[in-house]
């Protein structure tokens, strides 16, 4: 498991046999809460993330995979839910805006 937790947000990040399962909160009002993504694993053992990677690795001079899943996940699904692409990417919960 891999886990931010800041004062307002943060993310958990849970491995399961199909990939990760990203899941966010958030209790910044305007901010979304509570949506779940499945990354599914990549079978190529060469590809960015795959069942192997340790979320803890640095992934460049200024974040960890972890971090690195987290802020992309959200982006990739809205991009390619828009141009009705195939992703890697699988919504499990819909979150909502924080009142």
């Amino acid at each position: 498991m891999y886990e931010k937790n800041g004062e307002w947000s943060g993310y958990k990040i849970t491995k399961s046999e199909k990939g990760f399962i990203v899941s966010f909160w958030s209790s910044i009002q305007g901010n979304i809460t509570g949506d779940k993504y499945l990354y599914k694993h990549d079978i190529n053992p060469n590809s960015l993330i795959n069942k192997n990677t340790n979320l803890n690795d640095k992934y460049n001079n200024w974040m960890t995979y972890g971090e690195y899943l987290a802020s992309t996940v959200r982006e990739l699904y809205r991009i390619a839910k828009e141009a009705k692409r195939a992703t890697n990417i699988k919504c499990l919960a819909k979150g909502y805006i924080v009142q």
